[in-house]
């Protein structure tokens, strides 16, 4: 007899050996039991979950002539018959026999009774693959079979069933087979097989099948093939062609604290070792999985040694969970372009400094990483502050001049009261007269000036206030528009912006608008945010001028009047 894979040769005849699908088993054998056989089954799963061996096992069991819970015997003409090659059993692959003239056939054919069992199965392997008219030309024949036909549609993608289909058959979705069950399936081979292995070896197996056994079981036959002595963890990593634990747990290590150069020499020693990109990736996002794990549960599921899970541990100290999370997604899209990549290696250094330099990167989720360092040093204490940045020029607003009038001389008549003659007397000379702050012509509008403003106006007002401006054009470009024409000044805490009359007053002060405005000085700097119809400069402006002019109507335009701010 010539040499069968593991696959083959260890292939479930009964629903007892199927492991990691007990709630389809079960089903199955019920419906045996009580002799209440439906007419059209879906299996639909991973691969290399059971779903072809399941459909093999029922249609033997619904044929056997004394089923032994619920699974065929083995031993009557009907099993025998059947795992012979039978004509009451079908196998056809949709994939290559998609067309409507295969349907046809099938429709033709299911007319005729069984020759030896009762009833006569047709198993459709990958029937997505059948075309819309091969659907079509199947419908009639699934919804209303003969009593002795027996459709199982097993499919990998049943998105691509239509609903039409759905709505005629038993559904059974298949489950990722747990990693214990596909261990406890190794070590049952291997030992059967009279092979030595190590407990981490199987394990490596288990895991890297990834749920489906026919995938575990190939990965457990190249490694029997490659030793002869004892299967160890060793030599299913060379033939894996996995990363070194030691080596991907230091690069891990340096991607979490941010060094990047160290993570980028570990990398290329990783490379140099031939360990491809592929394999590298897959490997970077199984640690940084199980890393995500232990950082949240005690509970040690995973099935890791201590000597990993204290590794692990260590790590997880260094960091925060949402950096992991932030290092994951970075690594798992990365790891979709490098199918489309001409240079895979780039993509994943990429992925290395950009998930190790958070800094660099502009992202709400990097934003958020630098935001709960800041915060933990804050909390443990841990920072400086260099003696530059506290230091705090004191610089002194230059004192404005009073403004000085100056008044030329000017002939006035002296008249005498007793007399009543006029004469002409130089009355006013060329004098100087000062103007103290506190002198007021008019009735100036005080209220108008920033009540809670004090001390002096900052010499630095300016440069925040176009700081502030940049903020706000992020935030609204119309917002921006309105504030670039205002004059602001801070004072004490401060910022007084001033209005432009009461329309602009009304705008600046709309809830929208301000909260905008506050936001974006918050942004900047701690400071309270006010708006002002005018500011006392503005308004000692107008006063002088309103002076001037009565000055002028007083002495007529011989006065000359020198205003210096």
């Amino acid at each position: 007899m010539s040499y069968l894979s593991l696959y083959r040769r260890f292939r479930p005849q009964t629903f007892d050996k199927v492991i990691g699908q007990a709630h389809i088993t079960q089903t199955l054998i019920n419906q045996i039991v009580s002799d209440k056989i439906g007419h059209a089954y879906l299996f639909c799963g991973t691969r290399g979950t059971g779903k072809t061996t399941t459909a093999k096992i029922f249609a033997k069991a619904i044929n056997c002539l004394s089923p032994i819970n619920g699974s065929p015997c083995g031993e009557c003409e009907n099993c025998k018959a059947l795992s012979s090659g039978s004509t009451d059993i079908f196998e056809i692959d949709a994939a290559s026999n998609n067309k409507v003239e295969n349907v046809r056939e099938i429709r033709d054919k299911v007319q005729y009774p069984p020759i030896s069992g009762k009833y006569k199965v047709y198993i459709i392997d990958e029937v997505h693959m059948l075309t819309g008219e091969a659907f079509n030309a199947l419908l009639k024949t699934l919804e209303e079979p003969p009593k002795h036909a027996v459709f199982i549609l097993a499919t990998t993608e049943v998105y691509k069933i239509p609903s039409t289909i759905l709505s005629r058959c038993m559904r059974f979705d298949f489950r990722l087979i747990p990693i214990e069950q596909l261990v406890e399936l190794i070590k049952g081979i291997f030992d059967e097989l009279g092979r030595k292995y190590e407990q981490d070896a199987i394990y490596f197996i288990a895991k890297s099948g990834e749920g489906c056994a026919r995938d575990a079981l190939s990965i457990a036959e190249i490694c029997a093939s490659f030793t002869d002595g004892e299967i160890t963890l060793q030599a299913v990593k060379e033939v894996m062609g996995a990363t070194d634990e030691y080596r991907l747990l230091n690069l891990v290590e340096h991607i979490v604290c941010g060094l990047s150069g160290e993570a980028l020499k570990e990398l290329d020693e990783l490379v140099v070792l031939g360990k491809s990109v592929g394999m590298i990736f897959k490997d970077i996002i199984y640690c940084l999985r199980e890393l995500l794990t232990v950082s949240s549960t005690t509970n040690n599921f995973l099935g890791l040694t201590t000597e990993k899970l204290n590794r692990y541990k260590e790590i997880i100290a260094k960091t925060q969970t949402k950096h992991l999370l932030r290092i994951m997604e970075i690594f798992s899209m990365s790891e979709g372009e490098i199918r489309y990549s001409s240079h895979p290696r780039i993509v994943l250094e990429t992925a290395v400094i950009k998930s190790s330099l958070p800094q660099e990167d502009t992202s709400l989720s990097a934003l958020s990483v630098r935001i709960s360092d800041l915060e933990k040093k804050i909390a443990e204490g841990n920072f400086s502050i260099s003696s530059s940045s506290v230091e705090k020029t004191k610089l002194e607003t230059p004192k404005q001049e009073t403004p000085i009038f100056q008044v030329p001389k000017v002939e006035m008549p002296k008249v005498d009261m007793y007399s009543g003659s006029t004469t002409k007397e130089n009355v006013i000379s060329d004098t100087t007269i000062s103007i103290p702050e506190s002198a007021s012509f008019g009735q100036a509008k005080t209220e108008s000036a920033p009540k809670s403003a004090s001390g002096e106006v900052r010499a630095d007002s300016k440069k925040i206030w176009g700081t502030i401006l940049r903020k706000i054009r992020l935030m609204s470009m119309t917002l921006f528009a309105i504030c670039s024409e205002r004059i602001a000044e801070i004072r004490g805490n401060e910022l007084c912006i001033y209005a432009d009359g009461e329309t602009d007053y009304e705008l600046l002060n709309k809830t929208e608008n301000l909260t905008r405005i506050k936001q974006a000085t918050l942004q900047v700097e701690n400071l309270t945010v006010k708006i002002c119809e005018k500011s006392s400069e503005f308004i000692l402006e107008e006063q002088i001028a309103q002076d001037v002019k009565t000055v002028q109507g007083i002495f007529g335009d011989k006065l000359k009047i020198n205003q210096e701010d």
